[in-house]
């Protein structure tokens, strides 16, 4: 990791660039393509919310039009790795990987659910991450706590200047 955001969070955030271009190879149309996009787009809504469930979902609904759609292999096989379920999410890694063998996040993520920690059910990659979520629900809270606090000054300001 380097720069303050790991390489799984640059992944999801960035997906095309991460990859090298366009995330899909299938033989789609550019309405079929767009509505394919929009299921994976939700799918990676919650999959940075951590309802993974909900995210393979959309991953699901995306391969069943296009089975070849390179994002919502990774993406499906990191919400199957951050539910526990590594070998599974190795599959849709190597689904991608035999698509493009040059695609980074495939291997990458392949190698992390490869390698898992020993006396720990969780990977490196998904304690950065949980920790990563953390410090932005903590950032989220501290912004509403001082929207709320700023409302409250000018209601007792208020109060003062009539």
């Amino acid at each position: 990791m380097s720069g303050g955001i790991c390489y799984y969070c640059t992944t999801i955030l960035n997906y095309p660039q991460a990859t090298g271009g366009a995330a899909t190879t299938g033989a789609a149309t550019t309405g079929a393509a767009t509505d394919i996009s929009t299921l994976v787009n939700k799918g990676n809504v919650f999959l940075k919310q951590g309802n993974y469930v909900q995210a393979i979902l959309y991953y699901d609904k995306s391969l069943a039009k296009d089975p070849n759609y390179k994002e919502a292999l990774v993406n499906k096989g990191n919400a199957l790795y951050h539910e526990g379920n590594n070998a599974k999410a190795i599959q849709y890694y190597n689904k991608a990987l035999a698509i493009d063998p040059n695609n980074k996040s495939a291997s990458h993520n392949k190698n992390v659910a490869s390698h898992p920690r020993s006396g720990s059910s969780s990977s490196p990659g998904t304690k950065h991450h949980t920790e990563h979520q953390q410090k932005h629900h903590v950032i989220k809270a501290l912004l509403f706590s001082q929207h709320k606090l700023i409302e409250w000054l000018e209601t007792q300001f208020s109060r003062y200047k009539k």
